[in-house]
């Protein structure tokens, strides 16, 4: 559904365009029709932006929404912005900063439409934030961690990153177009807040990580010092059976009455003064 955006705020639906149309901002276009770049654009550093001068401006900007990947296509052209951006929310966000701003400019709605993305973003990287709490709740609670979603989760913040750091890229390149209106600064802040919130997520991926790992350290050490305690216990009987198992005829106990009697005395003492320096010492 095509839309025309006035500069008194006003929006119609449904409508075609062309230049003419008095206070006419900006025309978000319809999946019917799209954008191209005409042969009036020149190239530049930036393959993404090219501009011929403050009144003829296009943009392919990356966005990522429920885990697909699409190019938003946008073009100043004497002061209308024409936009293939097709959200309804983006509409109410506009309806609600233009009743704080009081009028539109097509550099205005550029502006907000970076500052939109941004906001999807960071609610896609509050959710994040709720599920890596339950992946370190479950890693403490049940020693089991998915990495599978980890994975995920990793690559879905490192592309909203990498998006973000890309619009602050496209903002910076054309600040001699943008930098006089007051929402600039505001929106540079809003984008790098994007950015720390992406790298605190990424450290705690890694932190969960780290953790996990620590929790399998720590319960594979617990282990080895079980199995260690049973193999020091049982030494002293390996040492005696040991010895009486020996072909010798002449051997202390070994034709005596109490022999096995006060060899299992023996033993058992033994392995009693063990466990009682193990309990001492704490080690069990």
């Amino acid at each position: 559904m095509s839309k025309l955006i006035f500069s008194d705020l006003n929006i119609e639906y449904n409508k075609e365009w062309n230049k003419d149309i008095p206070n006419l901002v900006a025309y978000i276009i319809d999946e019917d029709h799209t954008i191209s770049m005409g042969e009036k654009f020149t190239t530049n550093i930036h393959t993404d932006i090219v501009v011929k001068d403050k009144k003829n401006i296009f943009l392919k900007i990356p966005y990522n929404t429920n885990n697909l990947n699409i190019q938003i296509r946008a073009v100043i052209d004497n002061d209308i912005l024409i936009l293939d951006f097709e959200e309804d929310d983006f509409i109410d966000f506009l309806k609600e900063k233009g009743s704080i701003t009081g009028r539109f400019n097509s550099r205005i709605i550029l502006l907000f439409l970076f500052q939109y993305l941004a906001i999807t973003y960071t609610d896609t990287l509050l959710g994040l934030e709720d599920d890596l709490n339950e992946l370190f709740e479950k890693a403490i609670d049940k020693g089991h961690i998915d990495f599978k979603k980890l994975l995920i989760m990793k690559k879905e913040s490192s592309l909203i990153k990498r998006n973000t750091a890309f619009y602050k890229s496209m903002i910076s390149y054309l600040d001699d177009e943008l930098d006089d209106l007051p929402l600039y600064e505001k929106l540079i802040f809003v984008l790098d807040n994007t950015i720390n919130m992406v790298e605190n997520i990424e450290s705690s991926i890694y932190s969960c990580i780290d953790m996990f790992n620590s929790l399998s350290s720590n319960k594979m050490n617990k282990t080895m010092q079980v199995l260690t305690i049973i193999t020091v216990i049982s030494l002293p009987a390996t040492i005696i059976t040991g010895i009486f198992g020996m072909n010798f005829d002449i051997m202390p106990l070994l034709h005596s009455y109490y022999g096995f009697t006060i060899s299992m005395v023996l033993l058992i003492l033994i392995i009693s003064i063990e466990i009682y320096v193990f309990r001492k010492n704490k080690y069990m």
